[in-house]
């Protein structure tokens, strides 16, 4: 297990932001805020898998851009694109499974996913860890990915 960090100082812009109920601006903030030691989650994860660390799919799944990520691995020449179109297949079944069961929602949430570890899914963190996948990936979904 590793973990990835985003960190984020309170600088004056970050507490202009905050008291003017602008948060969806941190990001850029703490972006801009690099020469302060700030970064992004997606920044951290980037290095983690250049450094060898964490797979193209975990740094995918984990970032909160996704659709960006996919964009620089591309870049980098990583075969993503086959990986998506599984991801994708797996929402759409997950879609259409909830569609047979008469579920009227819908949605991406519906996907069944598998444990990564053998005799795994059953503790709390495993279900938050499967949600936050299949988060990432309805996003990726409406991505147009």
């Amino acid at each position: 297990m590793l973990a990835a960090y985003e960190f984020m100082y309170v600088t004056p812009g970050i507490q202009n932001l905050i008291r003017e109920n602008k948060s969806f601006r941190i990001d850029s903030e703490i972006q801009t805020g690099k020469r302060y030691g700030m970064q992004l989650l997606d920044d951290n994860l980037w290095m983690h898998f250049t450094a060898g660390r964490i797979s193209k799919e975990e740094a995918i799944d984990k970032s909160k851009n996704p659709g960006y990520m996919i964009e620089k691995l591309q870049k980098m020449g990583e075969d993503v694109q086959s990986a998506d179109d599984q991801l994708l297949e797996q929402i759409n079944q997950g879609v259409d499974d909830k569609k047979d069961d008469g579920d009227a929602a819908g949605g991406a949430s519906g996907a069944k996913l598998k444990p990564d570890k053998p005799g795994g899914g059953g503790s709390a963190e495993e279900a938050e860890r499967q949600a936050q996948i299949a988060a990432n990936r309805a996003r990726l979904s409406r991505l147009g990915k």
